[in-house]
């Protein structure tokens, strides 16, 4: 398929999706001095707060009557930025989407990005925070030995495609998350999927299973999933709510090295062989064993990234 180098758009759109209005009695602070050069005031806080909900932008860049739109989720601890530009400045899967003709939506998952931090945080909920070290190793960059502040003395897994001249930027797009809040997530990724009578999603990491849980829960809209090293599924007897779902799944290299991730890819295999014992199609890129090595968790970001694109975007136009 040959892809055009530019793209027009008919139209951008963003929304809200979920929440819902709670009462806080919040303790009033000290004086505070919110405008720059005003004067501190007392700031009362106590008051009704909107909570739980999910920021929604749609880049519209297929005809009127064009091609099923792809909504694409984003992993644990991220935002949608994930399909935006790699970190090096290459264009992401988002534009390549675009270039492609489809209409995208990419979301930012409660209390992530746009879509605000949860007041209830600041009543005694611990937020969850992932150190670059952590990251090194659960985004199976390097050994963990092979971390280091020092850039120059950092060791890659050989032959790893993500860009590591950008590692530091990269991690600029974490956020914190909030475990409890997983509940809040779940009724906005379904309330969001409602509005949709067709469509294509796409996820990556912890997004598989809120992909998988909410199609479960929201039979008969979703036309294909696209699980982009996902992390896992939910733990369901019967998943023949989804069985009727083209699958594909994207897979990167060195699950050799990570006990971890070959817990998480061991939960995925038992859900996707679920499906294919009820009759539905599970097509899988295991990148490494198509003679692809190199990639890591982030796909979309690596060097070979519109490569991996081409491969997801002729699969879906095959449907």
């Amino acid at each position: 398929m040959t892809q055009s180098d530019t793209f027009s758009l008919r139209g951008l759109e963003s929304f809200f999706v979920g929440g819902e209005n709670v009462m806080l009695d919040l303790t009033p602070t000290g004086d505070v001095a919110l405008a720059m050069g005003s004067a501190a005031r007392p700031l009362a806080q106590a008051g009704n707060y909107e909570i739980g909900q999910m920021y929604v932008q749609g880049f519209l860049g297929a005809p009127a009557e064009g091609t099923t739109p792809i909504l694409m989720w984003h992993g644990g601890g991220m935002t949608g930025v994930t399909w935006e530009s790699t970190p090096d400045g290459r264009p992401g899967w988002l534009e390549l989407a675009l270039r492609d003709g489809f209409d995208v939506y990419v979301s930012d998952a409660v209390e992530r990005g746009r879509s605000s931090s949860p007041p209830d945080a600041i009543t005694g909920m611990d937020a969850v925070f992932r150190p670059k070290e952590l990251s090194w190793e659960v985004f199976r960059m390097g050994p963990d030995e092979g971390f280091s502040m020092d850039t120059g003395e950092r060791v890659a897994y050989p032959g790893q495609r993500f860009p590591m001249q950008a590692f530091d930027t990269f991690c600029k797009q974490f956020v914190a998350r909030w475990p409890e809040l997983v509940p809040r997530v779940k009724s906005a990724y379904r309330e969001y999927l409602a509005r949709f009578e067709d469509c294509i999603v796409m996820v990556h990491s912890q997004g598989g299973g809120m992909s998988i849980d909410t199609t479960l829960a929201c039979p008969g809209r979703v036309k294909a999933l696209v699980l982009v090293e996902p992390s896992g599924a939910p733990e369901s007897e019967d998943v023949s709510a989804n069985k009727d779902i083209p699958h594909l799944v994207i897979w990167g290299d060195y699950f050799d090295q990570s006990p971890r991730w070959q817990e998480y890819r061991g939960e995925v295999e038992r859900y996707l062989s679920a499906i294919t014992a009820l009759g539905g199609r599970v097509d899988v890129i295991d990148l490494p064993a198509q003679g692809i090595p190199g990639n890591s968790h982030f796909p979309m970001m690596d060097d070979n990234s519109a490569d991996v694109w081409a491969m997801v975007s002729d699969w879906i136009r095959r449907l």
